[in-house]
């Protein structure tokens, strides 16, 4: 005798706010022999449990209260609602999105709701929870994300990479302009009911089931994908996958450091903590190159002047120069928001770049850009002999200037 499954699970071919298309197919799968059991809806699988081929009647009711399994009643209807379907002869089933099913094999089972009128308006609750949950889903995912990065939105794509920042995006903009279509589908649906026309209980769900069905596969194969890319970005900035130390080496740099603005010889190293002495070397879509340099030491300039001190250099060439201009201005931003009480402006010579800003912080803080090329300098002084903003920001960038006319 072949052995025949208890249970299956299938992917709905239609949303959960489709109240026509859920009915009809899940009478349909009633008449292939699967009823919805009592787990119903389980990640957006509906999970069924084998019967004899029967004519079932489904209705989804609108919930007057959120579904949730965290609201105060655990999402289930209340007993009122149980106790008014049973006499109608309607079983309660389980839930799907803001909806209650229940179902009957009663043919002459009297409807649950007869005025279309009254089921505009239990509908219109839902649309208001929906309503407000799209609110909070946009504050959450878009306005509290922007106001925690200050707007740097270039800099937080390439920090994370530009193919994972957009299709991070993506699927925020999916999400949200699913949530849209959610509410206006129940809006027109409203309509009509407020106009006195029933639903189509037996409505063809077959005709966008795939384009459906599709469409939740791409989407969460793209969320999949998207985690497994958080995963490793997030391994890599663990074990600092990118960074190497500076003592060796020996490729061309597009700016200046302090071993090449002091005289051949003289410049010592310095191992000070977090200060450290090291390079990180990156590539973007956004940004071919982009280097992170921080380096410590002491040595002299030529002329004897002393040179004591850390190199803070974030150098980025973009695709682009409106792109490099951008990013400059977003540094500046970000420096500001950060210690914006401690920051004031400082006077700059002519560098003979496109676009300069210099301000001070905790320390001074140069950004230059030329072309599509931008840099952002900080020095940490540790001796007031050192030589002067004007000083060190002409040293960087002349190199600065001299590496673009080399490329």
């Amino acid at each position: 005798m072949r052995w025949k499954p208890r249970h299956c699970v299938r992917l709905p071919p239609c949303p959960a706010y489709d109240v026509e298309g859920t009915e009809s197919w899940l009478e349909s799968m009633a008449a292939e022999g699967w009823q919805l059991s009592e787990d119903g809806f389980v990640l957006g699988w509906a999970v069924f449990q084998r019967s004899e081929p029967v004519r079932l009647r489904c209705r989804l009711a609108a919930a007057p209260e959120s579904t949730s399994m965290w609201s105060e009643g655990g999402g289930l209807p209340s007993r009122e609602i149980l106790e008014l379907g049973e006499a109608d002869g309607w079983r309660y089933v389980a839930n799907r999105g803001e909806f209650y099913i229940f179902v009957s094999q009663r043919e002459d089972a009297r409807e649950m709701d007869t005025d279309p009128r009254v089921q505009a308006l239990a509908l219109e609750l839902v649309r208001r929870r929906l309503r407000a949950g799209l609110i909070q889903t946009l504050v959450w995912m878009a306005v509290y994300p922007l106001l925690q990065i200050q707007g740097n939105v270039l800099l937080l794509a390439i920090d994370m990479g530009s193919g994972l920042f957009s299709l991070f995006l993506l699927l925020v903009l999916w999400a949200l302009a699913n949530s849209v279509a959610q509410l206006l589908h129940l809006r027109r649906l409203e309509r009509r009911l407020r106009a006195g026309e029933p639903l189509k209980h037996r409505r063809d769900w077959r005709r966008r089931a795939r384009l459906h069905q599709g469409q939740r596969a791409v989407f969460w194969g793209l969320a999949l994908l998207c985690v497994v890319l958080v995963g490793c970005r997030w391994s890599d900035s663990v074990m600092e996958a990118d960074r190497q130390p500076l003592e060796g080496w020996n490729r061309p740099l597009p700016f200046a450091t302090l071993e090449s603005v002091t005289e051949e010889g003289t410049f010592v190293p310095q191992e000070m903590g977090s200060l450290g002495n090291w390079i990180e070397v990156k590539q973007d879509w956004l940004a071919p190159e982009v280097i992170s340099l921080r380096q410590c030491g002491r040595g002299f300039l030529p002329g004897g002047q002393a040179l004591d001190g850390a190199l803070y250099v974030d150098y980025c060439q973009a695709r682009t120069p409106w792109l490099a201009r951008m990013l400059a201005r977003e540094w500046q931003r970000q420096d500001w928001w950060e210690n914006r009480r401690r920051t004031q402006p400082l006077d700059l010579p002519g560098l003979g770049v496109d676009w300069a800003a210099a301000y001070q912080a905790y320390f001074p803080t140069v950004i230059l850009v030329e072309d599509n090329r931008v840099i952002r300098i900080t020095f940490l002084s540790f001796s007031e002999e050192n030589p002067s903003v004007e000083v060190w920001a002409e040293l960087f960038a002349e190199a600065f200037v001299a590496a673009g006319e080399k490329s």
